[in-house]
């Protein structure tokens, strides 16, 4: 038999489904929503992910092209071209202004200028030592003179940085000498030298501005510290001046018969190589002299390149005219002594030199023979 469900049982019976039915929606719609808040959550960290890569894009890119901007603004202004087109601007508008007075400073640096304005001072101040000299004066001028400059090239452009360069410029400069021929007459012979000027650059506001430059390893700011501290003012001391003063003495010793026997040995030994230097370099000078004589000399000279004894027998002979046969003996000793003098006894001028010394020796004579 069937039972009927009375209406409390029915009631209760729609009350559970109900609220089954209400939980299974209420758990769909929470799984819905956190599906979706999930979604929206991911959707957030890649559009965040996307947006921090599109930023470093954009940054990355930014940097590139400031680099880019950076390199065409260093190779605008510190490029090896632009270099040497400022350097032909400053040496073909220093070159028109050569002989401008006291200087042309244009494409000068202000340190530069101020060491410029110092020298310039020096040079109004009245001085005793070569008044009329200025700086320009000096020899740094003169290794590369502007009035004698044929031809330039500018050959390595070097040592670039934000700051500095250096540049090396090759200069053809026209000499002009004076030479002595054998008849004493002065003519003038022309060359041409290649001479390398090194010019530091500096940078500044923006245009290369040239600080120093060296010749033959001296600076110009150098030359003008040199030049104020009166270095060029001294006259160089010249090489024969101890030659000839040794000279000179040894011939005031051999001239004097007081004590000349006790002094010349001294002399000898010391002096005698510079008095044959003296005496070579007084031979050019005698040169007109002796063309007469030329046959006689090389027929002299070969007569001592046979034997040693011939020079001995000769030397005895010709001064047999002039001395005494009691010199002779004096004249052997003095002949051993020295072997220098071998090779000017039969010039003119060294036996009137010798006369004297011979004169001297006689008084020794007396004592060898007891």
């Amino acid at each position: 038999m069937k039972r009927k469900l009375s209406n409390r049982q029915v009631t209760y019976l729609g009350v559970l489904i109900g609220l089954l039915i209400s939980g299974g929606i209420f758990g769909l719609w929470s799984a819905v929503r956190h599906i979706h808040a999930e979604e929206e959550r991911e959707q957030v960290e890649k559009d965040s992910v996307r947006t921090v890569y599109r930023e470093h894009l954009a940054a990355e890119v930014a940097k590139e092209q400031a680099i880019q901007d950076s390199i065409d603004t260093y190779q605008n202004t510190h490029s090896s071209a632009v270099i040497a087109s400022r350097m032909q601007v400053i040496l073909s508008d220093e070159l028109k202004h050569a002989n401008q007075r006291p200087y042309y400073d244009k494409y000068r640096t202000e340190d530069f200028k101020s060491d410029l304005q110092e020298v310039i001072a020096f040079d109004k101040t009245p001085r005793e030592e070569k008044p009329g000299m200025t700086f320009r004066d000096i020899p740094f001028y003169q290794w590369i003179p502007a009035k004698m400059i044929r031809d330039l090239m500018i050959k390595r452009i070097y040592y670039v940085t934000n700051e500095r360069a250096r540049v090396d410029v090759r200069y053809l400069v026209k000499r002009v000498e004076k030479i002595k021929e054998e008849d004493d007459k002065e003519r003038d012979t022309t060359y041409y030298e290649q001479k390398t000027a090194t010019y530091h650059l500096a940078y500044q506001d923006g245009e290369w501005m040239v600080d120093d430059r060296m010749v033959d390893f001296l600076s110009e700011r150098e030359a003008f510290k040199r030049y104020m501290e009166g270095e060029y003012f001294i006259d160089p001391v010249e090489e024969e001046l101890a030659d000839s003063l040794a000279a000179d003495s040894l011939m005031r010793l051999l001239d004097s018969h007081d004590g000349a026997d006790q002094e010349r040995p001294v002399a000898k030994k010391k002096d005698e190589p510079k008095k044959a230097d003296v005496k070579k370099k007084d031979e050019p000078k005698k040169s007109d002299n002796k063309k007469n004589d030329v046959k006689k000399n090389d027929t002299k000279k070969k007569d001592e390149s046979k034997s040693n004894d011939k020079k001995k027998t000769d030397t005895k002979k010709n001064d047999v005219k002039k001395n005494d046969t009691k010199k002779n003996d004096v004249k052997k000793n003095d002949s051993k002594k020295s072997d220098t003098k071998k090779n000017d006894v039969k010039k003119n001028d060294t036996k009137k030199k010798e006369e004297p010394k011979k004169k001297s020796d006689t008084k020794t004579s007396p004592t060898t023979k007891k």
